[in-house]
């Protein structure tokens, strides 16, 4: 599946919150609950404090589900990390502009289109909006933070909303100038209070993990989503 026939807003269950539950079955589960894509999230330390998914994880699920395979990298080498999940399968791969590895990111994005495959780039809620510039021409994704990357369960960072708020106003100033726009995702403490109005603000994507797994998914998608 590209990118580009994603069925949007949609919701993207986080499989990291059931890292030590069974991978597979919980990946397994997604099947008949109306969801395209999952979302993986690849952490190397000292880039973020948290443990995130291996590339042992990734391979475990990898075209075990016909879902949209969209992995998250956060890490200092995104031009290494990125590449291995784009060479093994990944249909989206998301790096942040603030690793310093500018020339990285643009050489990992021209791989990504190589094999037709989708770029992402990523802002947290305490890093200026401004880190992402550079690469917006190359995306077909954004993924907007909601907390700072690493540990799960942090708390909802207002800072997010004013940055998704802003990054969707420059996708509509792209598309009346004629330029290519790109789909906006949410990630980082989205729950049912907040999911429709990030819809309504501009998100095309609300990727969120125990809020969804530990409900019912039907009710799940309907408060995050309104349907």
């Amino acid at each position: 599946m590209r990118i580009e026939e994603l069925r949007t807003p949609l919701v993207a269950p986080s499989i990291l919150a059931r890292k030590g539950e069974g991978l597979l079955p919980a990946a397994l589960s997604l099947k008949g609950q109306g969801i395209e894509v999952l979302h993986f999230d690849f952490m190397r330390p000292p880039y973020v404090d948290g443990e995130g998914l291996s590339f042992e994880d990734f391979s475990l699920i990898h075209g075990r589900t016909c879902l949209f395979e969209d992995v998250h990298v956060m890490s200092g080498t995104p031009l290494e990390d990125g590449k291995f999940f784009l060479e093994n399968g990944a249909d989206a791969v998301t790096v942040h502009g603030d690793s310093g590895k500018e020339d990285e990111i643009h050489g990992l994005f021209a791989i990504a289109h190589s094999l037709h495959k989708a770029a992402g780039i990523s802002i947290s809620p305490h890093v200026p909006l401004s880190t992402i510039f550079p690469f917006l021409d190359e995306v077909e994704l954004v993924l907007v933070m909601g907390v700072v990357p690493g540990a799960c369960g942090k708390s909802f960072d207002p800072r997010g909303e004013e940055h998704l708020l802003e990054i969707s106003a420059i996708r509509d100033d792209f598309i009346r100038k004629g330029k290519k726009g790109f789909l906006i995702s949410f990630d980082g403490s989205v729950n049912g209070e907040n999911g429709r109005r990030l819809v309504e603000e501009g998100a095309d994507i609300l990727v969120t993990g125990s809020y969804y797994f530990n409900g019912d998914p039907r009710e799940r998608l309907a408060s995050l989503l309104g349907r």
